[in-house]
């Protein structure tokens, strides 16, 4: 038993070592391999190719006979095949929905093509060479004062998409928005193959291979470094970019992210076990269960097997054929945005899209006959040289985003695809959108975007941030003896807190802080030249409030406070409860100068000219009454709008303030704070330590957290670094104390009849007794003291065969009797008249100009064009000139039709007539397949069917046609499956 269990042991270690090294190797990371950048794709030899680095304006422009050409194809509509009863898109594009867009198309649209025209160039168009091919792209500069930030953005549509996707998204991204503090400045091409982007003549064109000529592209236009957003291939073709370039990607947002890499489905299935742990619960179905996903997945990627094997073939059905183009594609936009519209009879085309935009789109493949090549993608894709790159096992640094609309065809979790993407910084779900997100929700899409694009942005704030502690100067240490803050910030306390700052506080201010801050709904608007930005918060929800009054109420800050000091208060504010009679809507703005609120360019912005601003704030969001409360400059601010507008004050809740002499030269002192984080930490924070107690003096620690904690103390400080506002805001304390404002209508001696109300915290600076605030309060209804709070009360710490079968089912048309079968049957001919032949030879006459196949390439991708050519010319003249011939063929055996279960079913039947012992006569049902028909038996029926010396027996023959197909019936209902 010993040798045997050592035996056991040795082949147990040998085994694991072997399984180990192997899982070693699988999940190893690769290196970027060598890239051939200048790859040629173009017609011919490359040695007879000089490469044209001009870039040259383009076009969309058509003769108007194309456009009648395409008008007269739309108007000769063969007779298609009608829908199943009751079904919607569950097989394909219902052809009545089809015929109702053809009609469009060919009246309305067409009608209007100058103007689609006109739509589709109403961005600048450009072409320029590379690497052999003609690559076309739009490009977008913003049009934005000097100074603005203009960061290069490219964007990379898919198939069965073109650049029309991004119509609507686009000026979002190009103009200057309070949502963002930069623009884009947008590249559009169309991918190689694809619209007005010329085709390779060559194999090889992948992906990858186009990452490399998209990024040249970049180069050509003059960016070497830039953002990338995109969708279906061109989420593939942007990750690949941010792989092989890290260096010149700054950031790469996809809405369709995925990876594949040996770990990639172990782990998928190993998530199945217990989904939440890699998933937040509430987007598991999302991702889960496994089988209904893979099943919509095999039933949506039908095209793409058939695509990456026979591209040409599928493709040449498709050229030149605009009808059976539009269902190809427009299917997409239909089961693409949402599964659930496969059950719609219209396929739900219309809930996102116009019909315009869908024939723009579908107008660009069949204007520039580029649906072959675009095809072609896939089987480039799947070949065995792109997949032996092994890409995704390439990790990338380049911060990556991911948006996931609930109807994308396929999702993968973060768990999964940071194997890949090493620096995920954003991953986002959304309730609704499909695959084609920049065109069904570009608001959406956009936001998401810039979200990404902005924290990237912030975050090399950060990182400069985190130099500029790292690399702080030698601060003079507190004398010695002396109350630790009694000649201002102590310099031990404020390394204590700048280590925490550094190494604490920012690591997480992407995760938590920023998220803090962003907690409550914030805005922006234009009010009198300043962009003036406000929190603005209404309660929770109509139905807890019930009947009790909502009432708005405007909060101002001071200095060197911000919004930041009322974050706990808001929910107190906001949230009915049983104890009130009332809730309030909360509007919180930083003042102008402060924050994220624009600061003036020119001189006279005090108190009594922010008033104003605030009551035009308030009137923009709709309250033309509301309540008011302020400490601070909103204290003073708030008592200008009690004096000017009273008609609008319902009541003041005003704290007592302080006036506090910082009002000489607020530029100078503001430049040597800005960009100074550490100066403007001790600045601001010292604040924050003597007026909320003034015996905080004495405190080593400064009694900082006695009241506040850390983080709510350095997001204020953040609002002012990030926002480089401590200028501006200090501004306002010359403006209070110049002459014009002092004497300015001898406010305080103007009556305020606004019911107002006073809050005396303890240790706050100053206090004014009542007697002499009635002075000018005359309806102070309410002055209340605290013993405990100071100046920022606001922020201190608060709170088998089945037994059914049914053998006799009807198939036929609705209203028809299940039981009227007629058990004639009746003898068929196959007959055809002259017109419907000269209608199929002009069809091969006027068909397309077809994609010449890739040079040296046979039937690799499908049906070579070229021999096609011979053979239409074949069928055109030849064979159609002896159709009656062909047509006495076909009628050789004798052809029947009879109705069962509701449907006419064509069969032959080839019976011989010479045999005299009937038991001889052995009964043969033949059946075909698909694309075949009972054609395929013709030379074999005659050997069945004759007696001969070598049998005993003949077959009597019956081949039918199988329902659907030649000459027998459809049925008008779903179900008809083979074993029916």
């Amino acid at each position: 038993m010993g040798f045997m269990a050592k035996i056991v042991f040795v082949v147990i270690t040998l085994t694991s070592a072997v399984v180990f090294k192997q899982y070693r190797e699988m999940v190893a990371p690769k290196p970027v391999p060598e890239l051939n950048l200048k790859r040629y794709w173009g017609p011919g030899d490359v040695k007879q190719y000089k490469e044209d680095t001009s870039i040259k304006p383009f076009k969309v422009s058509y003769d108007a006979p194309v456009i009648e050409k395409l008008r007269a194809k739309l108007n000769d509509v063969p007779n298609l095949t009608p829908p199943l009863e009751g079904v919607g898109f569950e097989y394909g594009f219902n052809s009545n929905r089809l015929k109702e867009i053809l009609k469009y198309w060919r009246t309305t649209y067409l009608d209007k093509w100058s103007e689609r025209e006109k739509f589709l160039n109403k961005f600048p168009h450009f072409q320029t060479q590379i690497q052999g091919l003609n690559i076309h792209y739009i490009h977008v500069k913003p049009k934005v004062p000097a100074g603005t930030k203009v960061l290069p953005l490219l964007l990379l549509h898919g198939w069965p998409g073109s650049v029309r996707e991004f119509y609507d998204i686009i000026p979002l991204l190009t103009s200057k928005s309070n949502d963002k503090d930069f623009v884009f400045e947008v590249i559009v091409p169309s991918l190689p193959g694809y619209g007005w982007s010329q085709g390779s003549a060559k194999k090889g064109l992948s992906p990858s291979e186009a990452a490399i000529v998209l990024k040249n592209l970049m180069s050509r236009v003059g960016f070497e470094k830039f953002y990338i957003q995109g969708g279906d291939w061109g989420a593939l073709i942007g990750n690949y970019i941010a792989t092989f370039f890290q260096s010149n990607v700054l950031g790469v947002h996809l809405n369709m992210c995925s990876i594949m890499t040996p770990l990639s489905f172990p782990k998928l299935f190993l998530a199945t076990l217990r989904p939440s742990m890699f998933v937040e619960e509430q987007y598991t179905d999302y991702y889960f269960p496994l089988g209904s996903k893979f099943s919509n997945l095999i039933e949506e990627t039908g095209y793409m097997h058939l695509q990456a094997t026979k591209p040409d073939t599928i493709g040449t059905a498709l050229q030149g054929n605009p009808i059976g183009l539009a269902a190809y594609i427009m299917e997409k936009f239909s089961t693409w945005t949402n599964p659930a519209y496969r059950n719609l009879a219209d396929g739900g085309l219309e809930k996102y899209f116009t019909l315009d935009a869908l024939l723009d789109n579908v107008m660009i493949y069949y204007l520039t006959d580029s649906i072959t090549t675009s095809q072609r993608f896939y089987a480039e894709a799947m070949a065995s040289d792109e997949l032996k790159k092994e890409i995704d096992r390439i990790p990338t640094v380049v911060p990556a985003a991911c948006a996931k609309f609930r109807h994308e065809l396929f999702l993968q979790l973060d768990w999964i695809l940071k194997d890949h993407f090493t620096n995920l910084v954003q991953s986002n779900h959304f309730a609704d959108g499909g695959h084609f997100a920049a065109m069904q929700l570009p608001e959406v899409l956009y936001k998401d975007v810039v979200t990404f694009v902005a924290s990237l942005q912030n975050k090399a704030v950060i990182q400069k941030l985190v130099r500029q502690l790292t690399d702080q100067p030698r601060l003079i240490p507190p004398l010695e003896n002396a109350g630790a803050f009694e000649y201002g910030f102590n310099s031990d306390r404020l390394q204590e807190i700048l280590k925490y700052w550094r190494e604490h506080y920012l690591p997480k201010w992407v995760t938590e802080r920023e998220p803090y801050l962003n907690r409550y709904p914030h805005f922006k608007t234009q009010i009198q030249g300043l962009d003036i930005h406000y929190i603005h918060v209404r309660p929770n929800s109509a139905d807890h409030v019930g009947n009790k009054p909502v009432l708005p109420l405007l909060l101002l800050h001071g200095w060197p406070g911000s919004v930041r000091e009322f974050y706990d208060i808001i929910p107190l504010l906001t949230e009915p409860t049983e104890d009130k009679e009332f809730t309030f809507e909360v509007i919180v703005p930083s003042l102008p100068g402060f924050g994220w609120s624009q600061g003036s360019a020119r001189e006279g912005l005090g108190a009594q000219k922010m008033a104003i601003i605030m009551r035009n704030l308030m009137e923009r969001i709709g309250h033309k009454r509301f309540f008011v409360h302020g400490g601070d400059w909103g204290a003073l601010i708030t008592d200008m709008l009690g004096t000017y507008f009273p008609e609008s004050i319902i009541e003041i809740l005003l704290e007592s303030g302080y006036m506090h002499i910082q009002a000489t030269k607020p530029d100078t002192i503001g430049t040597v704070l800005m960009g100074n984080a550490i100066g403007l930490a001790a600045y601001i924070l010292e604040k924050f330590s003597t007026q909320t107690n003034r015996a905080f003096r004495m405190l080593p620690d400064g009694g900082l957290e006695r009241a506040f904690s850390l983080d709510a103390l350095l997001d204020n400080v953040m609002i002012y670094y990030l926002t480089d506002s401590i200028t501006t805001s200090q501004r306002l304390y010359v403006e209070a104390f110049s002459r014009r404002e002092l004497f300015a209508g001898e406010l305080e001696r103007i009556p305020n009849t606004v019911p107002t109300a006073c809050a005396k915290f303890k240790h706050d600076v100053l206090h004014t007794i009542d007697w002499a605030l009635r002075g000018h309060y005359t309806n102070l209804i309410q002055s209340n003291h605290f013993d405990e709070g100071g100046h920022f009360s606001q922020l201190s710490v608060t709170p088998r065969v089945p037994s059914n079968i049914e053998f006799f089912e009807y198939w036929g048309p609705e209203g028809g009797d299940p039981y009227g079968d007629s058990l004639e049957i009746v003898p068929f001919n196959i007959s055809y008249p002259p017109e419907v032949i000269e209608r199929l030879r002009k069809q091969l006459h006027d068909g397309p100009t077809l994609t010449a196949p890739l040079e040296d390439t046979a039937f690799q991708y499908g049906f070579n064009s070229e021999r096609l050519q011979e053979i239409v010319q074949y069928w055109r003249s030849d064979y159609l000139d002896r159709w009656d011939e062909r047509e006495a063929y076909l009628n050789r055996f004798t052809h029947f039709k009879t109705k069962i279960q509701g449907l006419d079913i064509h069969f032959l039947r080839d019976k011989s007539e010479t045999v005299v012992n009937p038991k001889r006569i052995v009964p043969l049902l033949m059946l075909h397949g698909w694309p075949g028909s009972v054609r395929e038996f013709y030379d074999i029926i005659p050997m069945l069917s004759n007696r001969t010396s070598d049998k005993e027996y003949v077959f009597d023959v019956i081949v039918p046609s199988l329902p659907g197909y030649g000459w027998s019936e459809g049925s008008s209902k779903p179900g008809l499956s083979a074993s029916k």
